[in-house]
């Protein structure tokens, strides 16, 4: 699980997650271009309702595509990119899943993907230094609510280290 600032951090996590299986909004398969990517590589779609049946069925056999294909299993648990850079509340799913078919979490958070390509810089993206941390892996909890709370607390904890580290680094850089 982990924090969703940009349509960069797409990029970013794919070069530390290769053989992730990725879980998106349905309504990215629709997309010119990128609609087909996802599909030929494989990614799963889920309504934004929360009844989506097909995805239900699909994540009942998910312990063993996931031990056939060697793979994780990667969501966005917010549901959607950050509009202010800031961790948003996270949405049910993603721990639910992890529940129900008993899968460790691996908290993961990712920094400097926002200021390179944000809102209104999607077609613009600036250079930039991208931080991934990954948590310490978490086993689930009978309750979504306390899972996505240690989840969530996790990921926080790894943004204000990053931050910190970032301002180290610049003070740094500045006093040289």
């Amino acid at each position: 699980m982990s924090n969703h600032l940009s349509t960069f951090d797409i990029m970013a996590l794919h070069a530390v997650l290769p053989n992730a299986l990725w879980v998106v909004k349905r309504e990215l398969f629709r997309a010119p271009f990128l609609g087909w990517i996802i599909w030929a590589v494989g990614y799963i779609g889920v309504g934004r309702n929360g009844n989506d049946h097909a995805a239900i069925r699909k994540f009942s056999n998910i312990n063993r595509m996931l031990e056939k294909l060697e793979c994780s299993l990667l969501f966005f648990p917010e549901g959607h990119r950050s509009r202010d850079g800031k961790l948003q509340a996270f949405k049910k799913g993603a721990a639910r899943t992890a529940i129900q078919n008993q899968l460790p979490i691996l908290p993961i958070a990712i920094s400097g993907t926002f200021e390179i390509m944000g809102p209104g810089n999607l077609l613009r993206p600036v250079a930039g230094h991208v931080t991934v941390s990954f948590g310490t892996p978490m086993q689930p909890v009978n309750l979504s609510a306390i899972l996505n709370k240690k989840v969530h607390l996790a990921i926080e904890a790894m943004l204000r280290d990053q931050r910190r580290e970032v301002q180290t680094h610049l003070r740094a850089v500045n006093s040289d």
